[in-house]
């Protein structure tokens, strides 16, 4: 049996696409998200949040529907996430914009950077530039001419090691 891995679209703004990242075992909708998905022609198999902002088109094509209240103590992405724990799914990609209200986009990233998550592969797809969340290591292949930024999130991250890139780093500190 293989990894189970989940798609999480959210709502906001738009995204600009889902390239194919719609190669998932079980996608999850954020709210507004299922909207975004029904463009894209991908089925969402679980709608998730407080319902504020997706259309009465959406909501009707939502397959499974897990409404909360609006006045909650997480985010819509964090339900999203949590039911893709409850799943037993192992990673999640989950697609945003980083266009619209800065604290949404900010509250998605650390969301998705948050230690609760740690078992948990996430990788975030923002406007065409790939995000990933690493807790313990991971192996990133690309081109000699693509961009590498790494943020230590909640503190200093301790023996960072890179090969292959510009400025190698050898038992580091971000």
């Amino acid at each position: 049996m293989t990894d189970k891995h989940a798609l999480i679209i959210t709502g906001g703004p738009f995204p600009k696409d889902l390239e194919d990242s719609h190669k998932a075992d079980l996608v999850i909708a954020a709210d507004s998200g299922t909207d975004h998905a029904n463009s894209f022609g991908i089925l969402v198999d679980l709608t998730i949040g407080d319902f504020d902002s997706i259309s009465e088109e959406g909501l009707a094509t939502a397959h499974q529907v897990e409404q909360h209240p609006e006045d909650k103590d997480v985010s819509d992405l964090e339900l999203a996430l949590g039911a893709a724990v409850n799943a037993s799914c192992k990673s999640a990609t989950i697609v945003t914009s980083s266009v619209g209200r800065l604290d949404h986009v900010l509250g998605n990233l650390l969301v998705a950077a948050s230690e609760q998550w740690k078992n948990l592969q996430i990788n975030l797809l923002i406007d065409g530039s790939n995000i990933y969340v690493v807790h313990d290591d991971i192996v990133i292949e690309g081109s000699p001419q693509e961009i590498v930024s790494l943020f230590a999130v909640g503190g200093p991250v301790h023996g960072i090691q890179t090969t292959g890139l510009k400025w190698p780093l050898n038992n580091e500190t971000l």
